[in-house]
């Protein structure tokens, strides 16, 4: 019974990130119709938000069942853990691998950028 629990609140933590999860998807389309034109940039791009598609459905079951693994001593840890310890440990981890994405991100904006023409009329 507690698997079947744990397993409804994932499917409705999945639910409530959906708008984001294909908002991703069609970003991913996107980023691959541009490939030809743009491979380095849609390179990027696509790890970018694939790290963030596949580290939504991932921390999505960490977070659901990780902490009663955790705080209930199922993982061996003698006691078990401190709550307050296993989700910020979570959270550090999580915001890390998002962290990691937008890194992908910021440099697929600043790549293959092209220099402005000088400006005839500024005086060197």
């Amino acid at each position: 019974m507690q698997n079947a629990q744990k397993f409804e609140q994932l499917l409705w933590s999945l639910a409530g990130q959906l708008p984001s999860l294909v908002a991703l998807a069609g970003c991913i389309v996107f980023v691959a119709t541009r490939w030809k034109r743009y491979p380095k940039v849609s390179l990027l791009t696509l790890i970018g938000l694939l790290v963030i598609f596949v580290a939504d459905f991932f921390f999505g079951v960490i977070f659901v069942w990780a902490p009663d693994l955790l705080i209930n001593g199922g993982s061996g840890l003698s006691g078990g853990a401190n709550v307050t310890t296993v989700f910020m440990v979570l959270g550090l981890i999580s915001n890390t691998v998002f962290a990691i994405a937008f890194i992908f991100l910021l440099a697929a904006i600043f790549t293959q950028r092209r220099h402005p023409a000088p400006d005839s009329r500024s005086p060197n």
